[in-house]
């Protein structure tokens, strides 16, 4: 795969998932949905155009069954010391990339309080919890790591250098994340340990894994254990803050110097 065709593929998808959902919603308007399904509405338009979309992409450009990595194979050998590992990575990344969104926001949002009143008066309900839950659990860890990891990534390797490679599929991963332009860095940074541990464990389960466990702590943020992230938001750039900071850094550094390589990977 040549970085130009990696370049049309998402801005492909990115297309397709917008032409989906547009398309979708007017039959729905046209079909005179009632006003009480509204957001059972926008939770389908918007999984069936994401899931759409992606296997459009595997079909037509990759034309390969988006789920031959071997999957009950791969899943058999997932190591438990490898997963625990994925766990303490998510949560590094948690305080390590919390500066990158807080910075972000005092440049292009210093009007926003902390922490910001929107945050603490955030109460999802039930039906934006399901939305939440379906595209972060089950549709971003499988299909994202499936398109970014396994066929762009790995098809990027083939032509170009390991960090050629990691730059760009990252770089794409970021980008279909606008317009959340505060989570940019730290998708950035999400994808390049991604791609470094897909090299590393041959396994794609970890990526996805890896994914899960990153998208879960978001969620429980926003709603279980958000007085924890109102804390960290309230001590923003203090010693604390940046020791934690720190210790997220750390935490990421020695869980990635303990992953073993494919040929002797935990068993």
């Amino acid at each position: 795969m040549t970085i130009l065709k990696a370049i049309l593929t998402t801005i492909v998808f990115l297309t397709l998932q917008f032409v989906i959902f547009f398309s979708l919603n007017k039959i729905s308007e046209w079909l005179s949905i009632d006003i009480d399904f509204y957001w059972i509405n926008i939770i389908i338009t918007e999984v069936v155009s994401f899931i759409l979309a992606y296997f459009i992409i595997f079909t037509f450009i990759f034309k390969s069954n988006p789920f031959n990595f071997s999957v009950s194979e791969k899943f058999r050998q997932v190591s438990q010391k490898t997963l625990f590992l994925m766990a303490s990575i998510a949560i590094g990344l948690s305080f390590f990339e919390k500066p990158f969104f807080d910075l972000f926001n005092s440049f292009f949002y210093p009007e926003i309080s902390i922490p910001s009143k929107e945050l603490i008066d955030y109460e999802p309900n039930w039906e934006i919890l399901i939305h939440n839950s379906i595209l972060a659990l089950i549709i971003a860890p499988i299909f994202e790591e499936l398109l970014f990891r396994k066929y762009i990534f790995k098809g990027l390797l083939s032509k170009y250098s390991i960090g050629t490679s990691m730059i760009v599929s990252s770089v794409l991963f970021s980008i279909i994340h606008l317009p959340k332009y505060n989570n940019l860095i730290p998708t950035f940074i999400f994808g390049l340990i991604c791609c470094y541990i897909y090299m590393k464990t041959k396994n794609l389960w970890y990526c996805i894994f890896l994914h899960l466990f990153g998208n879960i702590l978001w969620l429980t943020g926003m709603t279980i254990t958000k007085p924890i992230y109102i804390w960290i938001s309230e001590i923003r750039y203090g010693w604390i803050y940046w020791l934690l900071c720190i210790f997220g850094a750390f935490i990421v550094f020695l869980s990635l110097k303990k992953i073993k390589t494919a040929n002797n990977v935990y068993n």
